[in-house]
């Protein structure tokens, strides 16, 4: 009984030591959703996923699992980052720690403990390019590209999205 009680106590403290949630946290994904001028003109579909986004609905739905945002807010001028240094972050690693730092230090009233992740779009060459990173330093960038011309089918918009945005984990409060 003593090696299940130990067992059980330390299973607690890695599991209260971890700094990330994977997707499927009560809170969900709290994103920011970043846009070149390229990509500006297609933004219709993404807004429109978002705003009908529902934990646990048919939206939500990935390929072998889904998706958990509990907020998405576009970029604008207050939160500090612009298209242009997103679009070098997802390429450069020494940007992405500057990046990764401004999104998990972001506070305002709605958001009192950060972004855990930006979405960033960029349009090149007729394809939508979707980029995924977390505000944990840690992680990894998830990319997924979408032809501009398959912005119409919400499915395609939807597998893109799960692409970028499935694996990114939902940071713990601090």
């Amino acid at each position: 009984m003593k090696l299940r009680t130990t067992s059980a106590l330390i299973l607690a403290a890695l599991l209260a030591a971890n700094p990330t949630v994977r997707a499927g946290s009560p809170d969900g994904l709290t994103i920011l959703v970043i846009t070149s001028g390229a990509a500006l003109p297609h933004l219709a579909p993404i807004k429109s996923y978002f705003d009908s986004y529902r934990p646990g609905s048919k939206a939500a739905s990935c390929e072998g699992g889904s998706l958990n945002i509990g907020d998405a807010q576009f970029a604008t001028a207050t939160h500090r980052i612009s298209g242009d240094w997103a679009i070098s972050a997802a390429q450069d690693s020494n940007q992405r720690k500057r990046l990764v730092k401004a999104l998990a230090s972001y506070r305002d009233r709605s958001l009192p403990r950060g972004f855990d992740a930006a979405l960033i779009i960029d349009v090149k060459a007729g394809q939508l390019q979707l980029t995924g990173i977390s505000a944990d330093e840690k992680g990894k960038p998830y990319k997924s590209t979408l032809p501009v011309a398959a912005l119409t089918n919400a499915s395609r918009v939807q597998q893109g999205l799960c692409r970028a945005l499935g694996e990114l984990p939902v940071l713990a409060e601090p």
